[in-house]
């Protein structure tokens, strides 16, 4: 079986501007290096463990994608996004397409040649006209998702959790990072998060004085008109967006993190969050609700109720540094045993097979 994988990840081109010495490396090894950062968490899975033989185009990054181009003395021109995925699917020849950008995809599947099995990944809403009935199967965590999809056109949903490759922890363990910030979000912030913004507001008023917070948000702007979009008395707590390895590193520095899901997912909760937090071995409050099976509140991480009842934890946990340290080591160890990315690709393999 023969999977390609289509990514979408524009802020791998805000990773690379950073870092330009890994433009100097070949299209293969850049994209290997970018997996063995994490980049596969996104499709909830681990490439290799999959299938041998796969293949991946970040299509959305103009970096990368002409980066391969211009190795394959490929002529491009202003429509690149289109042709140089479909020249990779040309000459890779797979059996199954799987991305996490099916409105892109469904949008453009006149213009790439012709596959067994078309599959997408989901957790996000679905534009009101979007049309998903060229894939052939869905996957996502909540049942949320599985509606859209269905309501778009998908005829095969399945139910898949997010998961992480909890080998990156050993890797985090030899940089001996320390605990530098109490209190630590990193995610959106913004109109989809009405919840989340005055939850992060709330929290930043009542330890700014006393405590290290560190939020790390992105934002689509951060002006609405003459309103701030950020609160202006929140501003020294945020910092850039973090992705990939310095996201891990983060979370690894920081004896708190804050998860909050957005307002659409209800009361089913598993976000990427979840498992990038637990498996790194960090310490994760999160809201409550209904999480992935083998998740347990009270023991992997603490869920909390409202605002004052997270105020009250962080004061808790921030005092009980056995007690926050024995969660956050059980967090681990529950990812390792049910949600590691080589696990849940066996799952997807054998959905894929049934599939085809």
């Amino acid at each position: 079986m023969k999977i390609m994988f289509v990514l979408s990840a524009s802020v791998i081109d805000v990773i690379l501007s950073q870092d330009k010495d890994l433009l100097n490396n070949s299209y293969e090894k850049l994209v290997e290096i970018l997996v063995d950062r994490g980049l596969f968490n996104a499709l909830a899975c681990n490439n290799k463990s999959l299938s041998d033989n796969n293949n991946l185009s970040i299509f959305n990054s103009e970096l990368i994608q002409t980066k391969w181009a211009n190795e394959q003395s490929l002529v491009y021109g202003k429509d690149w996004k289109i042709k140089i995925l479909a020249k990779q699917i040309e000459i890779f020849e797979p059996d199954v397409i799987y991305t996490n950008n099916p409105s892109w995809i469904s949008k453009n599947i006149k213009k790439i040649p012709d596959v067994k099995l078309l599959a997408a990944w989901r957790a996000a809403p679905v534009e009101y006209r979007a049309d998903y009935s060229c894939f052939d199967i869905g996957l996502t965590y909540a049942p949320v998702y599985e509606k859209l999809m269905k309501q778009h056109g998908i005829q095969h949903v399945e139910h898949m959790d997010l998961l992480f490759d909890p080998i990156i922890k050993k890797r985090l363990d030899q940089m001996n990072l320390k605990k530098i910030n109490d209190i630590c979000f990193v995610g959106r912030y913004g109109k989809m998060f009405k919840h989340r913004n005055k939850l992060l507001y709330d929290v930043y008023r009542h330890f700014n004085k006393t405590n290290t917070i560190s939020y790390h948000l992105l934002t689509e702007k951060r002006f609405g008109g003459l309103v701030p979009q950020i609160p202006w008395r929140m501003l020294n707590a945020v910092n850039n967006p973090v992705f990939l390895n310095e996201l891990l590193e983060v979370f690894t520095k920081s004896k708190i993190l804050i998860n909050c899901h957005s307002d659409i997912a209800g009361q089913y909760k598993g976000n990427m969050r979840v498992f990038e937090a637990l498996g790194t071995g960090s310490f994760m409050l999160s809201d409550e609700g209904v999480y992935p099976k083998y998740l347990k509140d009270g023991i992997d991480f603490i869920s909390y109720t409202n605002t004052n009842d997270l105020l009250n934890k962080i004061e808790y946990y921030l005092e009980n540094d056995d007690e926050r340290e024995e969660i956050a080591k059980h967090g681990y160890e529950t990812i390792c045993k049910y949600y590691s990315t080589e696990i849940g690709s066996r799952k997807l393999k054998a959905i894929f097979e049934e599939c085809l």
